[in-house]
């Protein structure tokens, strides 16, 4: 059985597997600038997991983690299901120590060391704040966000980290300019 991550919004399966590829690594460098071991049994949310590419990423890296994904399943990939992670999960082999749930970031509560995500909240507009605090309340200690930043005046991180600046604290930003000068890995310190 084949592992289908899916095929984002404006891009062919070969360019989405090539943007995989990069992001996977890109992810792994963030993990190496939070103090939380490979080893470590933590609590990993993943929102906006898809079809389970973000979860993998995680899953590689923190190889004793739990890792919950949550996704409503409306945002950026082509045809994603629950049904379709859940077969994904199955074909990875880690089903024990990860799920996907149907749930929307809104209306899901729980308790995590670690929020990731990817390619999530520029589909959100200004209710990403909102979510940004909602992140906030699941305690954990770093969030992980990959995403597309816009501003008006140029300046989209320092903006976007102005609006959590009372949420989290900015350990590093990885730039990605195979991707887009528009595409950003933030790794945030809860405060």
């Amino acid at each position: 059985m084949d592992i289908d991550f899916g095929t984002y919004h404006h891009s062919t399966t070969v360019e989405s597997e090539k943007l995989r590829s990069i992001i996977y690594k890109k992810f792994h460098e963030a993990f190496n600038y939070i103090p939380i071991s490979r080893d470590s049994k933590i609590n990993i949310l993943d929102v906006g997991s898809g079809l389970g590419f973000t979860i993998k990423i995680a899953a590689d890296f923190y190889i004793n983690a739990n890792i919950t994904g949550i996704d409503n399943f409306s945002g950026s990939l082509v045809d994603s299901s629950l049904s379709k992670s859940l077969k994904n999960l199955v074909t990875l082999g880690i089903t024990d120590r990860c799920t996907i749930i149907e749930a929307d970031i809104f209306d899901y509560t729980g308790i995590f060391d670690l929020v990731i995500s990817n390619l999530v909240f520029h589909n959100m507009g200004d209710r990403r704040f909102n979510a940004y605090r909602k992140i906030y309340n699941y305690i954990p200690e770093y969030f992980i966000t990959g995403d597309l930043f816009f501003h008006n005046d140029g300046n989209a991180v320092q903006y976007e980290l102005s609006r959590m600046a009372d949420l989290f604290k900015p350990v590093c930003t990885i730039n990605v300019p195979e991707i887009s000068s528009n595409y950003k890995i933030l790794v945030l310190k809860r405060l």
